[in-house]
């Protein structure tokens, strides 16, 4: 599972550096951002406009928000990272939370050290199933079943 995970990002890395995302008129009718102008899910909304952002709070509490230029682009780099881990039985309600927390901490954190966010996207992926510190990918004896909240933060 861990193997697949990370050659499908990998995947999703090469299509963002040769600019293989699919305009929202080519989407599938039923995929998300055809429902919604940017992403907004797991308390992150993703914007180009920060005035755009009506309510910034979810239940439970603000929403990290990215504002970006390529906010339809790492919305749907987002969707496709939701799909990738949800194929590979490694998404759950609890889980998104960290991924998607993960992977917004780290694109600010770039997002401050460079101006291309291109960029910023491919170096906060790669922070998602390279680094020790970050990653979050199933060890090769996890069971998503019998993960705890210890596992997930690299307690355990």
């Amino acid at each position: 599972m861990k193997e697949k995970i990370i050659k499908e990002i990998e995947f999703l890395m090469a299509d963002i550096l040769i600019d293989n995302i699919p305009t929202r008129r080519s989407l599938d009718s039923d995929h998300t951002l055809k429902q919604t102008k940017f992403w907004r899910g797991a308390d992150l909304t993703v914007t180009d406009n920060i005035d755009d952002v009506i309510a910034p709070h979810s239940f439970y509490g603000q929403d990290v928000i990215i504002v970006t230029n390529l906010a339809y682009q790492l919305s749907w780099v987002l969707c496709e990272l939701r799909d990738i881990y949800s194929r590979n039985d490694f998404f759950d309600y609890d889980l998104k939370y960290h991924i998607y927390g993960k992977f917004a901490d780290r694109f600010n954190i770039y997002q401050k050290q460079s101006s291309n966010d291109k960029d910023v996207i491919l170096k906060s992926l790669q922070d998602l199933i390279y680094s020790n510190e970050f990653k979050m990918l199933p060890n090769d004896s996890t069971d998503l079943n019998s993960l705890t909240i210890d596992h997930i933060q690299g307690e355990a």
